[in-house]
C-alpha cells in the first residue's frame, strides 16, 4: 500500500497513525481483565503505531525528513478506572519512536 501511495502522490511526508486497532474495545478493573484480554487490548492499540511505522520509517530515515503523529486517547495523560489496557504503550512507543528517529530529521 505503501508503494502505491508513494508512485500516485510522491514520498510519504507525514504519517498518522491511529492507535485504536482493537477488534473488541474492554472495559474492565485491572483486577478483573484476564491476560488475554489485557494482552488483545495492549497488542491491538500498539498494532496501530507499530506497522505503519515500521513500513513508512526507513523511507523518512534515507530521505533524512518527516512527520510522525501518533494519535492515542486522553487516557494516557489523565487515567480513568477501567481504561488500564487502553492506557498502556502507546504513548512510551512514540516517544522511543521520537528519540530514535529525531536524529534522521524526523519528528
Amino acid at each position: 500500500m505503501v508503494e502505491a501511495v508513494e508512485q500516485a502522490l510522491g514520498p510519504i511526508e507525514t504519517l498518522v497513525m491511529n492507535a485504536m486497532a482493537v477488534e473488541q474495545f474492554t472495559r474492565a478493573s485491572f483486577c478483573q481483565f484476564s491476560w488475554g484480554q489485557f494482552q488483545t487490548m495492549v497488542m491491538g492499540e500498539l498494532a496501530g503505531i507499530y506497522f505503519p511505522a515500521q513500513v513508512v520509517a526507513p523511507r523518512m530515515i534515507q530521505r533524512q525528513r518527516g512527520t510522525m503523529i501518533a494519535v492515542s486517547s486522553l487516557i494516557a495523560r489523565c487515567p480513568v478506572e477501567g481504561f488500564a489496557a487502553h492506557a498502556a504503550g502507546v504513548k512510551g512507543l512514540t516517544r522511543v519512536l521520537a528519540t530514535e528517529l529525531g536524529p534522521h530529521g524526523i519528528r
